[in-house]
């Protein structure tokens, strides 16, 4: 599924200027339907809308690098299936040392009413740490840990790789992060949200 947060993180490290934030506006795209009946809501595709503003719940700067908006990321987030399932708006992000292997890339995602519950979370953080990982044998554990009041679920991956989580159901919002390098920009990202 998300194993585009990977290769967001990844080609990141190549990325020596961050790009302008896309210009987008919302819109609905529906699919006609085939027949005379109305389509079902329910069954009608829907866009995730990119929205810069979503940023704002992160740091602009963590241990000294800019946290600046992905736009590989955000194009990736409005063709992943089951983030269309779960979210309005998303927007991603990355934090790179291009002189080490140290980044961080955050998926900020705007949920839908009621469209998370304990168990989708759960299915989400599978899905997503099996994506960012190459699959399900390349998740080497599982574990839970405080981060400013705020339980993170944490993947780990064979090659190092990590992957956080946190559902922050106040403001409806749900980040995934995937860090890599000994500095745990992951940790650090979350350790510094705005309330």
């Amino acid at each position: 599924m998300v194993g585009l947060a990977l290769a967001v993180a990844l080609g990141a490290c190549s990325a020596t200027e961050p790009s302008a934030p896309p210009g987008s506006t919302p819109t609905d795209f529906g699919t006609p339907p085939s027949d005379d009946r109305s389509p079902d809501p329910a069954e009608s595709p829907r866009a995730v809308v990119i929205d810069p503003n979503l940023l704002t719940v992160l740091p602009a700067t963590i241990a000294g690098l800019p946290v600046t908006e992905s736009p590989e990321g955000d194009e990736s987030a409005q063709t992943e299936p089951a983030l269309v399932k779960l979210a309005t708006a998303a927007v991603g992000a990355v934090a790179v040392d291009t002189g080490t292997t140290d980044l961080a890339y955050a998926l900020v995602v705007k949920l839908r009413p009621e469209a998370l519950t304990d168990s989708t979370f759960r299915d989400w953080r599978d899905s997503y740490d099996e994506g960012t990982c190459g699959g399900a044998s390349a998740v080497v554990g599982h574990a839970e840990m405080p981060v400013a009041g705020r339980t993170v679920f944490i993947g780990t991956c064979s090659g190092g790789l990590r992957t956080y989580h946190v559902w922050i159901r106040a403001k409806d919002l749900l980040l995934s992060v995937s860090s890599l390098g000994p500095r745990k920009l992951g940790e650090l990202l979350l350790a510094e949200l705005h309330p």
